[in-house]
């Protein structure tokens, strides 16, 4: 994700968050339905609707100069602030399976827009086996009014969770090591038991008849990209869904192969931390469990499968290529060379082998989108970037970054961000319930958006066998972190 072009990255705000206050983006459960406006259609019912949801995410506002006016802008807590609230709560990681799967519960985000600098709400909800992710856009209040109703949703029994706490009180008063274990391994089980239901039939297939489905695949992909993916409506060239690349990131590598995803507002996604670990987190959360086959009433786990292309392909674009090499595991490699803008940035690489290496969540997520200062001033100047904080993107000025540091210390955070990227655009090259990123080596240097989509398009005019899908996580692997991430957390 990137940030509006402030002159000083935090300096130009007017005011700072009191401790304590959450940052802007949100996720929610729960809405009050008297707290919202009576006449959505109105301009100034909608603003009023935006400042109800701020208000009740404990939200602050603070302002900064534009070219013409004062306007408002939120301003998050720094990035360290999340990254603890993140950390602070145990959370399984949703490996991909050799099944398609589906969120287990409906989510709901929101945050600022990019692009469009107005307040955007997402609904994720489950969807069967085949359907693949796609894009529906509703009304704002259709989204808050159908979260209010599921509040629990999916939600652990009261006895599962008494069951829960009376299990990790006796982990932590056992003085054995294996009878630790071995407690530890029994709510691994019971967790996992439990994201084999689906226990909000209500998320499911909430299809209005008459609604457009924007399919998130190639055939929809807009051409002429900038510094965004761009999503066109069925058969037309009109934008109906805005940088969904980092939630598409998130959902390919955890395992999310068929979705629902509902969006308002403009039909952009919200910038929210500027990279996808807010997406991954509010997955983690909502947890993953095989997609049903909507025919099928023995509740059968449909096969998952995945491309291999047989043979190379590169494209160019001056001293910019995309290159694939087959090979019998996924891996992508990315390097990008600003040194002519910014030493800051300068040059860097990154490479990503999901089966050897750590977790996606772990090493990728957090990574943000990154720029000059000089390319965000005249985004701004020509209303490309209307919105973001203060932290959503690592800003270089010449030798130097204006919002250090670098998120876990990375020096290599600029081309952890563009495989970020890469994965969500190399999502849309999958068919409905398949696997996107193809099995072999992808190689990229100085690439943009649009490379990517020609990467693509002629990855998908190459002979490529259809395959099972690669299991990035093993069961083993889950249980063994598990365990010991409890273990450190009593």
């Amino acid at each position: 994700m990137a940030s509006t072009s402030y002159a000083s990255a935090s300096s130009n705000f007017a005011a700072t968050p009191k401790r304590g206050q959450r940052p802007n983006s949100s996720s929610s459960s729960s809405s009050s339905s008297s707290s919202r406006a009576t006449t959505p259609s109105s301009k100034d019912a909608n603003k009023q609707r935006q400042e109800q949801r701020r208000r009740r995410r404990g939200e602050m506002t603070t302002t900064f100069a534009t070219k013409e006016s004062s306007s408002a802008v939120e301003e998050d807590l720094p990035s360290a602030f999340l990254n603890e609230a993140i950390r602070a709560e145990p959370k399984a990681y949703p490996p991909n399976r050799s099944y398609q799967q589906t969120v287990k519960k409906a989510f709901v985000v929101s945050g600022f827009g990019l692009h469009s600098g107005e307040d955007e709400i997402v609904r994720v909800c489950p969807a069967y086996a085949n359907e693949g992710r796609y894009f529906v856009r509703v009304s704002d209040d259709s989204i808050e009014k159908e979260t209010g109703e599921d509040e629990d949703g999916g939600a652990l029994s009261d006895a599962q969770v008494n069951k829960l706490l009376l299990e990790r009180a006796r982990a932590m008063l056992s003085n054995d090591p294996n009878d630790r274990k071995e407690i530890l391994r029994n709510q691994s089980i019971l967790k996992r038991e439990d994201k084999e239901k689906i226990d909000s039939p209500g998320d499911f297939l909430r299809n209005q008849g008459s609604e457009t489905r924007v399919q998130a695949n190639l055939a929809n992909l807009a051409k002429g990209l900038q510094i965004s993916s761009v999503l066109n409506a069925p058969g037309t060239d009109e934008a109906a869904v805005t940088k969904p690349e980092h939630l598409l990131s998130a959902l390919e590598a955890l395992g999310v192969d068929n979705c629902r995803i509902e969006i308002g507002g403009t039909g952009e996604l919200p910038i929210l931390d500027g990279g996808a670990g807010h997406w991954a987190h509010e997955i983690c959360k909502a947890g993953v469990t095989p997609a049903r086959d909507a025919n099928d009433k023995g509740g059968e786990k449909v096969p998952k499968k995945q491309y291999k292309p047989r043979e190379p392909v590169i494209v160019r674009d001056k001293d910019a290529f995309i290159m694939f090499t087959p090979q019998d595991q996924s891996k992508i490699s990315y390097g990008i060379d600003l040194t002519y803008k910014s030493t800051a940035i300068g040059k860097q690489w990154f490479s990503w082998t999901p089966l050897e290496d750590a977790k996606y969540d772990v090493v990728i997520a957090p990574a943000r989108t990154f720029g000059t200062i000089q390319d965000y001033m005249a985004f701004y100047r020509h209303d490309i970037i209307k919105g973001g904080t203060a932290s959503c993107s690592l800003i270089a000025n010449g030798t130097e970054f204006l919002n250090p540091p670098m998120r876990n210390g990375w020096e290599n955070e600029c081309a952890r961000h563009k495989v970020l990227d890469l994965i969500g655009d190399m999502s849309l090259f999958a068919e409905p319930g398949m696997a996107g990123v193809p099995i072999g080596h992808v190689l990229c240097h100085k690439a943009s958006h649009e490379l990517h989509a020609e990467f693509m398009r002629q990855l998908a005019a190459t002979e490529r066998d259809v395959v099972d899908t690669e299991v990035w996580v093993t069961e083993d692997q889950i249980l063994k972190e598990e365990e010991e991430f409890r273990a450190i957390w009593n």
